[in-house]
């Protein structure tokens, strides 16, 4: 039968090793380039499919559509495609924190 100090010490050798793991230690944001500005969703939808299109925003920064509401029709969304044109120089999407408002245009 293990004593209550056998289980803390257990405990607290478990939370010592968990503070000293690379899982634990903060880890820095991959490396994008300057900022470019923002994304205009219902822009790009409009710049990709035609002025009756629309963005229908999704659960998270992936799940962006346009759609043609006149016909129930539905595409994906080109967001590096949108950076470029607006912003030239190779801009490319980059959904930061992955939230659907999250994106942003950056440049190489």
């Amino acid at each position: 039968m293990y004593t209550s100090s056998t289980v803390f010490g257990a405990a607290v050798a478990a939370l010592a090793l968990f503070a000293a793991s690379p899982v634990s230690a903060d880890v820095a944001a991959p490396a994008r380039g300057p900022w470019a500005g923002s994304v205009d969703m219902e822009k790009a939808c409009k710049q990709q499919y035609g002025s009756d299109w629309t963005a229908t925003a999704g659960k998270n920064a992936f799940d962006w559509k346009c759609s043609r509401p006149s016909t129930g029709q539905s595409a994906t969304l080109d967001v590096n495609g949108y950076c470029s044109r607006n912003y030239h120089k190779g801009a490319y999407g980059d959904p930061q924190g992955g939230g659907k408002y999250d994106w942003g245009c950056y440049f190489p």
